[in-house]
């Protein structure tokens, strides 16, 4: 659409300007038809540009993950979906997540460490390559704990 678009162009000249060797990376991630920027007045908001990079980030890792990826939802409490082999996927699942309220991060990412642990190294184990991606539109309400979570994983 022209809106999604022009919001791929807003976001894909502001990583730009921060880091101008990734102008050709995002490439990939940018559709191809040709549409008017967004009017000034209406700037991306931070959940549009999560939004916006998740859909980038699952459509290149659904091509490589015959299984689908698993999408966790942090917020008053989490969500798991499982599967998600394209965008539509994850467009409708970002479509039913309103950005506001408490973002309550811990018990997602630990789920997420706990399942991509329990798939390397559990009893049927197949030690495939785990990868965990955070996006965030704000910061998380349960910050210390994120500390700990990740420090207990990594010992």
């Amino acid at each position: 659409s022209p809106a999604m678009q022009g919001m791929c162009n807003m976001l894909a000249g502001q990583v730009t300007a921060m880091n101008p060797e990734l102008g050709g990376k995002l490439a990939a991630f940018i559709p191809q038809e040709k549409a008017a920027p967004p009017p000034a007045d209406a700037p991306c908001t931070r959940w549009e540009k999560a939004v916006l990079a998740l859909k980038g980030v699952a459509q290149q890792v659904a091509k490589v993950d015959k299984d689908g990826i698993e999408v966790l939802v942090a917020g008053d409490e989490t969500q798991s979906f499982k599967g998600i082999k394209d965008v539509k996927g994850l467009v409708r699942i970002t479509n039913g997540v309103a950005p506001d309220g408490a973002l309550n991060l811990g018990p997602a990412l630990s789920q997420a460490l706990g399942e991509a642990t329990e798939r390397l190294y559990g009893e049927g184990g197949n030690q495939k390559e785990q990868s965990i991606l955070v996006v965030l539109s704000k910061k998380p309400d349960d910050d210390a704990e994120i500390v700990q979570l990740v420090q207990q994983a990594a010992s």
